[in-house]
């Protein structure tokens, strides 16, 4: 390592590595090390494995792990806010209510009204307004996801509908857009407000384990693929 880190600093022909991977197990989880001068390999270039093989518990289930400490790439990135129906709707919203014919909630009913015919239950234009087609296609969304069918759109519903799609198993520092579906369906279901920006840290976590309370899951804040199922399902 330090004939390493000589060569990156005097010998600019040596081809180096673009990342390393540092092995000192001193039990900080960082990743520095007295072998390589702090500005080597910075940012995003390093990975320190800070200690050896040592069991521990996850899940209720005992393994034996190395611990390391990763700053590899640009790391989780936050995604830029989301538009649908050829972005011109926003479905982020601080909360998602229980809606019928004659509501005023604008934003509401066209987020709605976009989910529903990017999924192709609503044929009618974005105007804000819960009306006969919106109805129809709340009774059609309701009925092909096997819940009550009524005139009323429930907040279920809404969870139902912004969970919907492809997923993964999904924790701490996961990033994507469905990790965004996943916040919004969280909003929904635990009536918290949480920025979807698709990208899972603790505040994502936490609403995680306060929404696995809720529906008798284990509080692990891990999204696994029966946690996903009960959300599309709608649970709450």
């Amino acid at each position: 390592m330090v004939i390493l880190d000589n060569a990156r600093k005097t010998r600019p022909d040596y081809v180096l590595p673009d990342r390393i991977w540092i092995a000192r197990w001193d039990g900080v989880a960082n990743t520095s090390t007295s072998y390589i001068s702090d500005d080597g390999w910075r940012p995003g270039g390093r990975m320190k494995q800070y200690k050896g093989g040592h069991n521990e518990t996850w899940g209720g289930v005992t393994i034996n792990i190395d611990s390391n400490y990763l700053d590899l790439g640009k790391g989780s990135v936050k995604l830029a806010p989301q538009k649908f129906c050829k972005g011109t709707v926003s479905a982020d919203l601080p909360a998602y209510h229980r809606m019928k014919a004659g509501t005023t909630r604008t934003d509401e009913v066209k987020a709605l009204q976009c989910l529903l015919r990017e999924r192709r239950y609503y044929g009618g234009s974005i105007t804000g307004t819960f009306d006969a087609k919106l109805t129809a296609a709340v009774r059609a969304f309701q009925a092909a996801k096997r819940t009550p069918v009524s005139n009323t759109w429930r907040v279920e519903n809404w969870t139902q509908l912004l969970a919907n799609g492809r997923s993964r198993p999904a924790k701490y520092g996961t990033t994507g857009k469905f990790v965004a579906r996943l916040q919004r369906a969280l909003t929904s279901a635990t009536g918290t407000a949480l920025a979807a920006d698709g990208a899972f840290f603790r505040s994502t976590e936490n609403l995680v384990k306060k929404w696995q309370g809720q529906v008798g899951l284990a509080k692990t804040g891990v999204m696994s693929s029966k946690a996903w199922a009960m959300l599309k399902a709608g649970d709450r």
